[in-house]
């Protein structure tokens, strides 16, 4: 089993894991708009990319983030070719500090209702942007 499985079994109810060829896919997808020369959005195939850096004031990470993710859209959040789960935004809202651990996890966040595409940083930051569809 995945660990990140077992970490985020709480949440059983809201989140859906991806079998191995669709998280493989989201994988993909995410790649192209990862930047390999910086922790980030790839500022050559992502669009209007906003920065903020939030460091320990998760308030502030929450309602940057509640201004930004269209309520009622499905995500889908990427730590890793096998590690994929899809969630509404309301969920991801209320509950990414406890999804993210601080100076561990980078993950690519995208929407499956529109061209938004998130970064979140190890570092307490979060970029977003749209991404071409």
């Amino acid at each position: 089993m995945n660990w990140r499985i077992a970490e985020l079994a709480h949440y059983a109810d809201a989140i859906r894991w991806l079998d191995a060829v669709k998280a493989r896919k989201a994988y993909e997808l995410v790649l192209r708009f990862d930047s390999q020369s910086q922790f980030g959005l790839n500022q050559a195939s992502v669009q209007g990319i906003e920065r903020l850096k939030f460091g320990d004031d998760e308030e502030a990470g929450t309602t940057w983030l509640r201004s930004r993710l269209p309520a009622g859209q499905s995500l889908v959040v990427v730590f890793g070719k096998t590690a994929c789960f899809k969630c509404d935004v309301a969920f991801f809202v209320d509950n990414w500090q406890d999804i993210f651990r601080p100076g561990r996890d980078d993950a690519m966040v995208y929407s499956e209702d529109s061209s938004l595409i998130l970064f979140v940083n190890h570092e307490g930051g979060f970029e977003v942007g749209e991404r071409p569809l």
